[in-house]
């Protein structure tokens, strides 16, 4: 019997199989229908073809239907069935996009010099008012475009240029491009008095000039360009620019769709406000669609403004959830009104079962606002760009309908039509019902994708017998498991994968509106409007007995007070009606599945949900007060432990969801097709620790982040500390009080405000902000009056005194020589900007004009009164400058290696590396420099790092554990360099070899330096992880008089110099010895080594008293570098703070503990917080949490430890000190997160100095770096 039901088992199978070959094969949904629009059709392929030319179903998976045949996935509702991608060729069928449909793509420009870009010439955004008609001749057939359509294709491109005989192909690529329309007819007239001179195809807001050109190559606005709106190509149809080309990229998920280039940065790494700036120029301009695959490292109330300006003008923004596998939410996509999207990928990595097709990328995060998720050949940034063309499919699809009578544009809640068919609430709406749910906590999800289930009759018993349930396994290299998805919303995928033919077929393609009533219009597929505007999102709530610290309605405390906007006006104005029901749950997501009553109809996703308001029987549009729940409520429901304690799989604790659903009833009794709206926000409700929360400190009262980390200092003199806060908008606070704040008088003091162009609902000034370090408190002339110094992005430092007034001669900035090309103006054309004779920026120099990070005070001047200050800039140069702000002489200095360079321009200071130079990209300075007399000749030394790495054979003792040989045979590893520069600068007396070098400062390096350190893995991401992002410290190690000097690259081993180079703690084998990697204290909770020094800065302090010296820095395991790279969650990665005993270089017995998140640009402080005489380590992470770590005892093997969640990510360090709170001063814990909000924690009360070791970034006041 067991034998026939084997055989019987084997030939199911077989016949199956074969089944399944067959029916993979067929073109599911692969089918391109082109029939006449009411808009004309211009895909640039012959009509009848089944598909464009330049796509794959097989090769661009995440675009296709079709079904992989593999029984785990073909037969599995968890998997959906097998099907690949997002079913991009079924959306075509309704609508291949328009052409007057604009998708403006923020990022890194458009690389015009490449000629491998046939896909996207013809695709590029031209603004009619600042061109001539082409050669001057209006084609009167052209009613869309004012005549500028000479050739009559149905689009106003290039193309129609290319008969212009006053238009050549100027920048030498070989055919004519807009850039050459752009240097052919700059004249240096705002035309369309816009308030941006010549903006002919988009606008560089990163130089500001009108040219969005990718002068550094990095590709990465040119790939999003691509990813939204690349043209799709006829069967044989050469390169229309030159026919030897290839027309085989992927094209674009709208090909018809426009793009408007808005360069905003040199990367995706980007300052805020150059964003903004672009938003609102693209508002302005019309478009449809912005893209943003950005992470900001700023964030403020410009931007904020603008993405609300963006949102009430109709204008859809698809986001990238960013590209860290966590769930820190990043910039600009956090803001209030993005649809952000995370990415889904098959496992790349060879034997991974099952190969799923819906694993959440390695190079992607999660979190509580992700939207809806996208299938993409790579990391969030392709999900953002494939998702604005989406976005701009469905636009284009609607006007295709209001064009043909089937549905009317937006009608706003006045009643008024506007001039979008869609509202971007309406298309986030859309979005959410065309997704097909990923559910892997269910054996049979109930989703709308099963329909296409085979042989669901008998499959679904089968799951059913099998008793399948949270089917998260994987089998992987390494320990891997999936990501907790879950029924309805999760906190992974959102809704789920985006199903583009579902999107489409809301719209369809119906001809005309004269149809039989059952039959409904697009009108009628329409869903209504929901949003949750205050609390904003991830808003953190401290409650005390009840009330919060800073709540919404300061005149009820006690209430959660929850506002927002529901509206039907579709439904409304034919005669229908709405309600809505406000709900909240605990948790960042539900656990398990949901048991759901017979015939129900709302939102599938755990809870448990509990009820505010419900309201039935509106016929007008609803904005105000939605409810509000009692706070005591709330945390009565968190209390159980589930939602208090950090589980990697269910995200922070005390997260709460807040629901708000909206539901139509049309007067159309046939019309029961997507008339439920659901905007879900989270928030965070915790007992608090806090004595008070301040918010509110940008702009105008605006929201602004805090990159900078807080301070005290005695300004005024009175023995009191006064707390400087420098905010991302450009506002410093002198804090003198809480409970109300109070600054100081004249304060807060602010920065010189940008160019820029401003429109009702927008600040009237955007000043520049600032980013990392803290500020400077130094007596500058000795005459016992304090300044305050602070570097800002648009390179200026300012120097204030204590009554808030600009110290004589300041602010003084960067040689804009170094890094300011001459934008291109009717007398230069065409010999300027980077085509001009002397080209500031290329691959290799990868200059801005920016401070980054805080100044360095000290004497390096001793022949000259007064101190001088010394900063790091961003156009590769350290500065420095007298007390009364004249430059010193011998800077600035230049740093990149001698031996990496073949030349270097004497006046410009751009460099050319050697061919053998193994360069990797980089060449900023984001860090602060430290100051210390290494070798106690009385004399400073400058100590700093720059984005400087080489892929070359690493400098340390590397390769001694297999994860490490691993990492070599990768070709992953490489060095960084950190230099030590004389306090004479340039002007220091040159060696012999400084003489024969082509490096014009290479007598402002100390001999022996630069050197270099190891990085475990080069390039990580721009500036962020590019060779040296923290401040070194120094300290005399062994009592000697001569100054050690501890560091690390990005991520690699930690390493501790002397004065001449060489390693404190000698050499191993082929390297130098470094920090210790592995051999982990005895009482350490980690388990994953070897351990790197990750992301952040070092500190040096003593645990124990004084009895010996401890070293930290945040640290980070290769698996956790790999959860990055590698699809599902790497259960064995782990985020570090690494402790080492100084003395020799092993960790300490307790080292490494374990970390929250990454720690981008944070060092620790080292400081006593209880008044036991024995410093604590304070470490921020971007997860949100600050660790306070303490021995038990002062000889302790073991640690005392506290976590604190501080509601938000902290890129800065904790400050402690004194502060009045109310009537009284007291000992105070301070952060400030990226949110923008200020958190106030109370200490025992004691003096705060009495231990301090590190108490702040650079350690004192004049930010030296120098542990003393």
């Amino acid at each position: 019997m067991l034998l026939c039901r084997v055989i019987l088992l084997a030939g199911f199978w077989l016949v199956l199989g074969s089944c399944l070959s067959l029916w993979a094969r067929f073109p599911w949904g692969d089918g391109v229908s082109r029939a006449p629009y009411a808009y004309p059709d211009t895909l640039y392929w012959a009509a009848g073809q089944p598909a464009p030319a330049n796509y794959s179903p097989d090769r661009d998976w995440w675009l296709s239907g079709r079904r992989d045949p593999r029984p785990e996935l073909a037969f599995s509702p968890q998997e959906l069935y097998g099907v690949r991608g997002m079913s991009l060729p079924a959306a075509w069928r309704v609508s291949t996009g328009r052409p007057d449909v604009v998708i403006a793509v923020m990022d890194s420009g458009i690389r015009w010099a490449q000629r491998r870009y046939c896909e996207l010439v013809r695709k590029i955004y031209l603004n009619a008012g600042e061109l001539p008609l082409p050669a001057d001749t209006a084609n009167p057939a052209d009613t869309r475009f004012g005549g500028y359509d000479a050739n009559g294709d149905g689009v106003f491109n290039v193309v129609d240029y290319w008969e212009d005989p006053r238009v050549v192909d100027i920048n030498g690529n070989g055919w004519v491009d807009p850039e050459d329309l752009i240097l052919t007819f700059s004249d240096g007239r705002d035309d369309d008095q816009n308030g941006f001179t010549d903006d002919i195809s988009g606008w560089d807001f990163f130089e500001n000039d009108n040219n969005a050109r990718d002068d550094v190559d990095f590709g990465h606005g040119t790939n999003q360009a691509r990813y939204a709106a690349a043209e799709a190509f006829e069967p044989g149809e050469s390169c229309a620019l030159e026919a030897g080309l290839p027309n085989d990229a992927t094209p674009g998920t709208c090909p018809n769709c426009m793009v408007l280039p808005l360069r905003v940065g040199d990367s995706f790494v980007v300052d805020v406000n150059h964003y903004a700036q672009a938003v609102v120029y693209a508002v302005d301009l019309g478009v449809a669609v912005i893209e943003s695959a950005l992470g900001s490292l700023n964030q403020t109330s410009y931007a904020a403004a603008a993405d609300a300006y963006a949102y009430h003008a109709g204008v859809v923004i698809n986001a990238s959830a960013a590209d860290e596998a966590s769930d820190h939410h990043n910039w600009p996509g956090a803001y209030e009104h993005t649809l952000v999207h995370n990415s889904l990928k098959p496992p790349e990595e060879p034997g991974t079962f099952p190969e799923s097709y819906l694993f959440l990328n390695g190079c992607t995060n999660f979190g509580g606002n992700i939207h809806v998720a996208v299938p993409s050949e790579r990391c969030s940034s392709q999900a953002a760009g494939l998702a604005a063309g989406l976005s701009g499919l469905l636009i284009s699809a609607a006007a295709n309908a209001v064009e043909r009578g089937t549905m009317t544009p937006y009608r706003d809640d006045a009643g008024r039509l506007q001039s979008y068919p869609l509202s971007p609430a309406e298309v986030r709406q859309l979005w959410r019902l065309a997704a097909d749910d990923i559910d892997f906590a269910t054996p049979y999800p109930d989703h709308a994708f099963s329909d296409a289930a085979p042989f669901p009759w008998s499959w679904r018993w089968f799951l059913q017998q099998r008793g399948l349930w949270e089917n998260y396994a994987v089998v992987a290299a390494t320990a891997t498991e999936r990501y907790h998805t879950g029924p309805g919303w999760d906190y992974y995928t959102g809704y789920g994968r985006i199903n583009a033919g579902r999107l489409l077929a809301f719209i369809g393609r119906e001809e005309g509106s004269d149809r039989e009533p059952w039959l409904l219009h697009a009108e009628d597929r329409i869903p209504p409007e929901a949003e949750i505007k205050d609390p904003t999102w991830f808003r953190d709530f401290n409650i005390a007995d009840g009330r919060a610290q800073a709540p919404a309605d300061p005149s009820d405390p006690e209430m959660l007070v929850i506002n927002g906007r529901a509206a039907a006006n579709r439904v409304t104005a034919a005669g229908g009606r709405f309600g809505y029901v406000l709900e909240w749950a605990p948790g960042v997501q539900g656990r398990g599945r949901t048991a759901l009553p017979a015939g129900f109809r709302g939102v599938r996703s755990p809870g448990p949900w509990h009820d505010i308001s419900r309201v039935e029987g509106l016929t007008a549009a609803f904005r105000g007060e939605l409810g509000r729940v009692p706070f005591r409520e709330i945390l009565a429901v968190l209390q159980d432990p589930a939602y208090t304690q950090v589980d990697p799989r269910y995200g922070s604790p005390y997260a709460v969801r807040l629901r708000l659903t909206v539901t139509a009833d049309p007067a159309n009794p046939y019309d029961r097709v997507n008339n439920q709206a659901v905007f879900q926000k989270q928030i965070f409700v915790r007992p608090a620790e806090t004595l008070t929360v301040l918010s509110g400190l940008g702009f105008a009262g605006g929201e602004s982040g805090g990159c900078a980390s807080p301070v005290f200092a005695d300004l005024d003199g009175d023995g009191g500390d006064e707390l400087l806060v420098a905010t991302d908008d450009g506002l410093l606070h002198a804090l003198t009080g809480l409970q109300p704040a109070q600054n100081l008088p004249g304060w807060p003091v602010r920065t010189r405000p940008l160019s820029s162009w401003s429109a009702p609902g927008l600040p009237e000034q955007i000043l520049g902000g600032f980013l990392f370090g803290a500020p400077a408190v130094a007596d500058l002339d000795g005459d016992g009056m304090l300044y305050v110094l602070l570097g800002d992005q648009e390179g200026r430092l300012y120097a204030w005194d204590r009554n808030g007034r600009l110290k004589d001669g300041f602010p003084v900035g960067v040689d804009p020589n170094l890094s300011r090309e001459t934008p291109c103006t009717a007398p230069l054309l065409p010999d300027c900007d980077d085509l001009g004779p002397v080209d500031l920026r290329n691959e290799q120099n990868q200059r801005d004009h920016a401070f980054f990070a805080a100044p360095a005070v000290g004497d390096l001047d001793p022949l000259y009164p007064g101190l001088e200050i010394v900063i790091g800039a961003a156009d590769s140069h350290v500065y420095a400058f007298h007390a009364d702000g004249s430059p010193v002489p011998g800077w600035p200095v230049l740093l990149r290696d001698p031996a990496k360079v073949a030349a270097v321009d004497a006046a410009t200071r751009i460099y050319t590396i050697r061919e053998d130079g193994d360069f990797r990209p980089g060449s900023k300075i984001i860090t602060t420099p430290s100051l210390a007399d290494l070798d106690n000749d009385g004399d400073l030394e400058v100590i700093t790092l720059v984005n400087e790495q080489y892929q070359e054979f690493p400098r340390a003792a590397f390769g001694g554990s297999f994860i490490e040989l691993l990492l070599l045979a990768a070709e992953q590893v490489g060095n960084t360099r950190v230099y030590v520069l004389e306090h004479s600068g340039s002007l220091t007396p040159p060696s012999v070899g400084a003489l024969l070098s082509v490096h014009p400062h290479d007598q402002a390096y100390r001999d022996g330096w630069p050197v270099a350190i190891t990085l475990a893995g080069v390039d990580l991401v721009p500036v962020a992880g590019q060779g040296g992002t923290a401040q070194v410290a120094v300290a005399d190690l062994d009592g000697d008089g001569r100054g050690e000097i501890v560091t690390a690259g990005h991520w690699g081993p930690a390493t501790v110099l002397n004065d001449d180079g060489s390693s404190f703690y000698g050499r191993s084998g082929l390297g130098m010895r470094t920090l210790a990697r592995d051999g982990f204290g005895d009482n350490s909770p980690v388990r994953d080594d070897p351990s790197f020094a990750a992301l952040g800065g070092m500190a040096v302090g003593s645990l124990d008293g004084g009895a010996s010296l401890s070293l930290i820095a945040p640290a980070a395991s290769v698996r956790r570098l790999l959860d990055i790279a590698l699809v599902g969650r790497q259960l064995e990665g782990e985020d570090q703070l690494a402790v080492w005993r100084a003395s020799t270089g092993e960790f300490e017995p307790f080292a490494p503990t374990l970390a929250g998140d990454l720690a981008f640009f944070n060092a620790p402080t080292v400081v006593d917080c209880d008044g036991d005489n024995r410093a604590e380590i304070l470490a921020a992470t971007s997860g949100g949490d600050l660790q306070i770590i303490g021995l038990t005892d002062a000889g302790a093997r073991t640690i005392r430890r506290r976590v604190i969640h501080s509601g938000g990510w902290l890129m800065n360090a904790a400050a402690v000190g004194r502060l009045r709170v109310g009537e009284d001063f007291r000992a105070v814990l301070v952060t400030y997160s990226r949110e923008g909000r200020l958190r106030v924690y109370p200490l025992p009360d004691y003096d705060p100095g009495s231990a301090v070791q590190w108490p702040r970034p650079g350690r004192d006041h004049h930010n030296s770096g120098w542990y003393r």
